[in-house]
Parts: structure tokens; C-alpha cells; sequence
């Protein structure tokens, strides 16, 4: 998997031109400069199936992950604190929930990545734990439900989970995506009960 991460600095010279697949067991990042265009996707594509044309003798070639990944900087998905105290009680009430409105869950996914210090080449998967969509992230190391309405039912099939053989370190919830405030506290103790820590 190929990281790609945009930063736009103007007429700088970095180029997918001068990158050298040297090495197939390892993961390369490439930091680009320009923002991305149809033509550097193509390039990119173009040097993956290089790779694999050109190593068509090496044992496992076919499962050689040639994918990537394109993000560009951002501001962080959460809002800002702003301590006017004479808009408190506005503030307070923009803070309820405090994800930015244009977000997407994926967006949220890659931004606790990044502050827990998970690379972001760690394979990701949607899954469904009692009808909530989640992500399992790192081959279920961490499973990350930014979603509203979450029961015991919820927690207790990620307890199944752990017990059946995952090996999960840690979940990371929404503060309001518990459906109350009762099954918030049962669900952190129940999730420390099967050695899982709560984010």
C-alpha cells in the first residue's frame, strides 16, 4: 500500500517520477506536493503495474498490495473551543455534539488513527457488530463505532468478539453514541471486564 499525502506547497518539484520500487516487502510513503490531478493517479497506477509486470517471478507477486491512499491536509474534524463568555450557553449547545457538520465518519476514522499513532497503511475493515457499522482497524487491534444508539447488545457482541479470539486492545465510541447514560457506564465496565480499553 502507497500512502500519497498532499501538502500544497507552490512550484515545488516533488515528482512520482523520481520514486524507485526497490524493495516489495516494504511499504513505501511518498510525500507529493502538488495537489493531486487525474495524470499523477495515472502515473501511479501505471508504476503499480509496473511493479508487478516487472516481478512476475518473485513467489507471491499476485498478492502484492499495489493500492493507495490519497488524503490532504485538514483542519481537525472536531470544533474548536471558544471560550466567549457571553455566548456560554450557545457555545455549550454547539459543543453537544462536537464533530464538524461536513464530516464523514471515514473522515473521524483517519483522525483517530493518526492521534492514537496507527499507521495509515494498517488495514481497515467495515463491519457490522449488532447492526452498527464499525471499523476494525489493524486485523481488529482497534475498532473504532462513531455511530448513534449504541446498547449492551452492541458492547456484549464486541465482548464475543475478544473471547472468540480477536485480539482487541481498545474501542473508540462517540461520548453521545450511547443510547443513555446508564448503558455508557455498564458498557465501559463491561468492556474492562473483558480486558478491552475504552476511548
Amino acid at each position: 500500500m502507497l500512502v500519497v499525502i498532499e501538502i500544497d506547497f507552490p512550484n515545488s518539484g516533488v515528482s512520482c517520477y523520481s520514486m524507485q520500487f526497490t524493495a516489495l516487502n516494504f511499504k513505501r510513503y511518498m510525500l507529493h506536493s502538488r495537489l493531486p490531478d487525474s495524470s499523477l493517479l495515472i502515473r501511479i497506477r501505471r508504476a503499480g503495474e509496473k511493479i508487478k509486470e516487472e516481478n512476475q517471478d518473485k513467489e507471491g507477486i499476485e498478492n502484492l498490495d499495489i493500492g493507495f491512499k490519497v488524503f490532504k491536509l485538514d483542519t481537525s474534524n472536531l470544533k474548536a473551543w471558544d471560550p466567549d463568555v457571553e455566548e456560554l450557553e450557545e457555545t455549550l449547545k454547539g459543543m453537544v455534539d462536537p464533530i464538524k457538520e461536513d464530516r464523514t465518519q471515514e473522515d473521524m476514522l483517519y483522525e483517530i488513527m493518526l492521534k492514537y499513532g496507527i499507521d495509515l497503511t494498517m488495514p481497515l475493515e467495515e463491519i457490522q457488530i449488532a447492526g452498527k457499522t464499525a471499523y476494525s482497524v489493524g486485523l481488529g487491534y482497534m475498532i473504532v463505532c462513531l455511530e448513534d444508539g449504541l446498547t449492551l447488545d452492541f458492547i456484549e457482541a464486541i465482548g464475543d468478539m475478544k473471547q472468540s479470539g480477536q485480539e482487541i486492545a481498545r474501542v473508540v465510541f462517540r461520548d453521545s453514541g450511547f443510547a443513555d447514560d446508564n448503558v455508557k457506564t455498564n458498557a465501559v465496565q463491561l468492556l474492562k471486564k473483558y480486558g478491552i480499553k475504552v476511548v
